[in-house]
């Protein structure tokens, strides 16, 4: 019997832009997507049902590690350590509490014991089908627990309050902010953000914490390119509200203790600058430390701004330089503990941690040590080190080892101490290497490859991008995708241009008309593994999401046949329309990474140009796995759905199926359904590669 596809009715709409001319037959179908996208679903999980025994024993098998993986490290706060969990048959975590006994967080060995006390279950206390949680908030004086909660996925958060000694909940009568609120150091108050009718972030309100109705607008930004934020500093002293649009911040802050709520602004910061702030008190005075990028310094430079008797900082031809831009580091934000600077930087491929002594920083003498015990791997802060802090903890990561902690005193940099037990050898004798593939313009192009040792010569390849927004894409420990490589699967991620893994102008070379030299790098990374004989070249499945699923939905406009098939998760699939629509949320914002098609012709040739929704050949394609989210507020559900339906009627090949799944960009609400979603999608791509997924361990 054949089987019916789901069609979307052609009805051209006509757009001129710029003298040019073109129609799209299913841009009609923006906001009328309900029933589209219930025939989608359907007629996907009907092509996919016989994944799905599969799909559920691997994510069974693989849970417990996820769980470990994703719910991250124990954090610290004063006496305590919050510790997440999932309880047997829950649906989603819990936060326990366990009183702290040294630096090194608890194991599994204390929750076992009883030694927890479970601060908030929220299986418990969320409502609905589908709620995401946002960020979990303990108030400094450890009086009362906030967190914010999303009910459909659109991103868009209500706040929750308990008081801790009795269990009280106080009505807040807060929802439309963003997913994290900022306490006052006293726990008295709190900051909220608040979204417009665009979901964009915009203005900072405060809030008395015992009658949170009673609240004061604090900040507020009507320039719709700029998102706002809320921090506090490491000291408590200070919270900082900074308005940031692509590249460029506006940074102010107040005194947490000032009931004025006076908000000062950095003046020194110019208008073709961003910059991130920490704060600095010693005895010499208190400072900002400000980790500061600009066109003529792109990967930035760490100054010292005084601060005045009043809190407010010196004009800018006081400030020190602590460390001068350079172009082979990348320096990240500063955290400024009691008797440290901390600052991240990207040396060389590597993530490093510099620090200094703040009691030499007012005098222009500090001097940076390298915190980097093994030379050889990235450093990455494992939690937030408490303000009086003399150790930190650290990780080390890696695509096929779990996650390893270490204990490092901030005085003694290069000595590390393992905390736990060290973890027996794979029996499995895995190879984790960087290689390079030259682009067209004779770049090198970083990829990260994991394979077996013992491994065929052209294995089938899992091949991986994202390359935009200056994202740098590190290594994270997946016990799924270690499954495919158990089954001789090459995976590799191209690291192409466009991202920020060798700085900034690695992204800038691939931003606004620069654009396309992300599809070419991603081929270029595809024909590098053929040519060095470890991908067969008809077992190459492409695999990216969001700005990622626009990489590999061009690339394969580009070259239809270098794929034997391309999972695309709520992929950004229709730039042009989008980029045409300010009325939607993020396109304003987002112009700054794409360009302007309304005002610039070039960029709006250039997105034509390559935007996949538009590009599609009537040539064979490979079998296309899409997905959307329902209630998606960054990548509108129509454009896969657009997308998809293009796909079915200009090209042969296929087939090509939409997965819808409730909620937002960023995935399902809970463990379960998110580990199914993912696992059938894994054994999907096993499918198209020719090999089998063990459930095994």
């Amino acid at each position: 019997m054949h089987e019916s596809v789901p069609t979307l009715p052609r009805k051209d709409m006509e757009f001129r832009l710029h003298g040019e001319e073109w129609t799209d037959p299913y841009e009609w179908v923006r906001g009328e997507t309900e029933e589209a996208l219930r025939l989608e679903e359907e007629y996907a999980s009907r092509h996919l049902e016989r994944y799905e025994d599969a799909a559920r024993r691997l994510a069974e098998a693989v849970k417990d590690d996820v769980v470990e993986s994703e719910f991250g490290i124990p954090q610290r706060q004063g006496d305590w350590w919050f510790v997440p969990d999932l309880a047997p048959g829950a649906r989603h975590p819990r936060i326990l509490r366990i009183r702290a006994e040294g630096m090194e967080p608890p194991g599994r060995d204390r929750i076992d014991a009883g030694d927890a006390q479970v601060l908030i279950d929220f299986d418990d206390v969320l409502p609905g089908s589908y709620v995401g949680v946002g960020s979990v908030h303990l108030s400094p004086c450890e009086r009362y627990v906030a967190w914010t909660e999303d009910s459909t996925g659109g991103e868009s958060y209500a706040v929750r309050l308990r008081e801790l000694s009795t269990g009280r909940e106080i009505d807040t009568g807060l929802d439309g902010v963003s997913s994290s609120i900022v306490f006052s150091q006293d726990g008295d108050s709190f900051f909220a953000v608040h979204l417009d009718s665009k979901n964009r972030p915009c203005e900072v309100t405060r809030h008395r914490t015992e009658s949170p109705r009673d609240s004061v607008s604090v900040f507020q930004e009507e320039d719709e390119r700029f998102r706002v934020r809320v921090s506090r500093s490491s000291s408590g002293e200070l919270v900082f509200v900074t308005a940031a649009s692509r590249g460029v911040t506006k940074n102010f802050y107040l005194v947490a203790d000032d009931p004025s709520n006076r908000l000062i602004g950095i003046d020194g910061i110019a208008d073709d600058e961003s910059a991130t702030c920490a704060h600095v008190s010693c005895g010499d005075g208190h400072f900002l430390a400000l980790t500061v990028t600009s066109p003529s310094c792109p990967d930035g430079a760490l100054l010292l701004a005084p601060l005045r008797e009043d809190r407010t900082p010196a004009p800018r031809e006081e400030w020190l330089t602590l460390l001068a831009h350079s172009e082979d580091r990348r320096l990240a934000s500063a955290l400024a503990l009691r008797d440290h600077l901390l600052v991240g930087v990207r040396h060389n491929g590597r993530n490093v941690v510099l620090t200094a002594r703040c009691a030499d920083l007012g005098s222009g003498g500090a001097r940076f040590t390298a915190i980097d015990p093994w030379g050889d791997a990235d450093i990455n802060l494992a939690m937030t080190p408490e303000w009086d802090a003399e150790e930190i903890l650290v990780a080390r990561t890696s695509l096929v080892q779990k996650l390893s902690l270490y204990r490092v005193r901030i005085d003694e940099p290069t000595a590390a101490h393992r905390i736990g037990p060290q973890p027996p050898e794979s029996p499995v004798p895995y190879v984790e290497e960087q290689i390079h593939a030259k682009a067209e313009d004779g770049q090198d192009v970083p990829i990260t490859v994991v394979r077996r040792a013992d491994g065929p010569p052209k294995a089938p390849v899992l091949l991986c991008g994202y390359g935009a927004y200056d994202a740098n894409v590190g290594r994270r420990y997946n016990p799924m995708l270690l499954r495919l490589v158990d089954a001789g699967v090459v995976y590799a991620f191209a690291h192409v241009r466009g991202g920020g893994e060798k700085g900034s102008g690695w992204h800038e070379a691939a931003r606004g008309l620069g654009k396309p030299r992300s599809f070419t790098d991603f081929l270029a990374c595809r024909d590098e593994l053929v040519a060095r004989g470890l991908a067969d070249p008809a077992r190459i499945v492409a695999m990216g999401g969001s700005a990622g699923g626009l990489l590999v939905a061009a690339s394969l406009n580009a070259d239809p046949a270098a794929f034997c098939g391309v999972v695309a998760d709520v992929p950004f699939v229709d730039p042009l329309t989008t980029m045409m629509k300010p009325e939607l949320p993020l396109t304003i914002s987002d112009r700054k990474e794409w360009g302007d098609p309304l005002e610039d012709p070039d960029i709006a040739r250039c997105i034509r140009s390559y935007s996949p929704y538009h590009n599609v050949r009537p040539v064979e394609y490979p079998p296309v796995l899409a997905t959307c989210g329902s209630d998606d507020s960054r990548v509108s559900a129509v454009e896969p759905l657009k997308w998809i339906n293009r796909l079915r009627h200009d090209a042969t090949g296929g087939p090509f199926l939409l997965r819808v799944r409730s909620g937002g960009h960023v995935g399902n609400s809970t463990i379960d359904d998110g580990l199914r979603e993912q696992a059938l999608e894994y054994v999907w791509i096993a499918d198209r590669l020719g090999v089998r997924l063990s459930a095994g361990s």
